[in-house]
């Protein structure tokens, strides 16, 4: 489930937008990564899965389309 208006979500795939660019699907694979080493905010599968961000296959399709957004607006991905 991604929850939506979830801006740890948004910053979440900000974080790995700005590490990979959006292409589909290296930047699910990207997202993977990072959370299987906890490079964002130290949070893993786990702990991102708690806050409403699950990488979960099931959850692709949602995943995908606010990555899509995120990469398709004209505002910046902030990152903090």
């Amino acid at each position: 489930m991604v929850v939506e208006d979830n801006a740890l979500a948004e910053e979440f795939i900000c974080f790995c937008l700005e590490r990979r660019g959006y292409k589909w699907p290296e930047l699910y694979d990207e997202m993977c990564r990072v959370a299987s080493h906890r490079l964002f905010k130290g949070m893993g599968y786990t702990e991102l899965n708690d806050r409403g961000v699950s990488l979960s296959l099931n959850n692709m399709i949602e995943l995908a389309a606010l990555a899509e957004s995120l990469a398709s607006s004209h505002t910046p991905c902030q990152v903090s």
